[in-house]
């Protein structure tokens, strides 16, 4: 007796296995991870910069792995010059270099937007916001989600029940 297995079975039963799969894998630690891999490359900028700041990039600082509600991360400035004329006067300005050590702290977060391939992350308070810029819309999706996640686990008001 031969047993065969038809395809039409087999891709019916596929997206439950693969839903499983990715649900399993959601957790703080996963999370953090994932912005490891993503965000390194996305451009930030700071709620108060300007638009040339948009061109300082993002790259992976190391974790601390006590706190998983932290995601550290190394803003890279260029150097910069630019001119602002204010009632007919030209002023030229410059920005040396810097880079920064940063962090999201996902349980002072109140909110994660998401517009086409941009996320920007709200503090609780009203403190400032950062925005991170991102080559595609998917990718920004992915990251959106990832922090949302973040910003649920990390709240501690949820065991409130509100």
């Amino acid at each position: 007796m031969k047993i065969v297995i038809y395809p039409v079975i087999v891709l019916a039963f596929m997206p439950i296995f693969h839903a499983s799969a990715q649900e399993a894998g959601q957790t703080k630690a996963s999370a953090i991870k994932f912005l490891e891999l993503t965000m390194p490359g996305s451009k930030f900028k700071f709620e108060t910069d300007s638009n040339w700041r948009t061109r300082a990039a993002v790259r992976k600082d190391i974790q601390d792995s006590d706190d998983e509600c932290k995601f550290k991360y190394i803003v890279d400035y260029p150097y910069s010059e630019y001119e602002s004329t204010i009632y007919g006067k030209t002023n030229k300005y410059w920005y040396d270099a810097e880079t920064l050590n940063r962090f999201i702290n996902f349980g002072r977060v109140s909110e994660v937007r998401r517009s086409v391939s941009d996320v920007i992350v709200y503090y609780i308070g009203g403190d400032k916001s950062n925005k991170f810029l991102f080559s595609s819309e998917q990718t920004a999706i992915r990251v959106a989600y990832a922090m949302e996640f973040l910003r649920q686990q990390c709240d501690a008001a949820a065991s409130t029940g509100f």
